[in-house]
């Protein structure tokens, strides 16, 4: 059996833990760290505004990140990303699940099953919602996208969507 520290046969059962130090179980830090999902792909995306690269088609499926340029063209102008998703399983009453958006190359609206999130209005923005409320089983997430005239043709739509799955602090 192991007790922190030394090996005994016969330990104090007080000293016994199943648990490293300064664990959540021991301690009361429930500050645990977020467990984060990737949503890279594939995500549906359809051309809603602005000239367009002809080219190019109005909608498809890709796998992001990847630069604007390279998915439209050198064109500039409005498109609609949409991932499907699974609820996370087995959370418990104190976590909570958000979206989170990294390096928005642009103006983005984000929703949840039709349910409006926010808008991210800087370029290289970041930004999380709480969507522990509004999850279902099967979820559609839903990112209008905008990118301005005068943004770099190498400017991506996103460093990065996340889910990620947070303890409530507890206090």
């Amino acid at each position: 059996m192991y007790v922190w520290g030394k090996v005994d046969r016969k330990p104090d059962a007080a000293a016994i833990c199943a648990f490293p130090p300064n664990c959540p179980a021991t301690c009361g830090d429930f500050s645990m760290p977020a467990h984060r999902i990737q949503l890279r792909g594939p995500w549906d995306y359809e051309w809603i505004g602005g000239e367009r690269d002809p080219a190019q088609p109005t909608s498809g499926r890709v796998k992001l990140p990847a630069s604007w340029h390279e998915l439209f063209g050198p064109v500039t102008g409005t498109v609609r990303f949409t991932r499907w998703f699974h609820c996370p399983t087995n959370l418990s009453a104190d976590e909570r699940v958000f979206v989170v958006l990294e390096g928005v190359g642009g103006r983005a609206v984000a929703a949840i099953n039709d349910q409006p999130l926010g808008e991210l209005a800087n370029a290289a923005a970041a930004g999380e919602f709480d969507v522990t409320d509004r999850l279902a089983p099967r979820n559609r997430l839903c990112i209008v996208l905008t990118l301005a005239s005068d943004a770099p043709a190498d400017t991506d739509p996103w460093a990065s969507v996340a889910l990620e799955i947070r303890n409530r602090e507890r206090k």
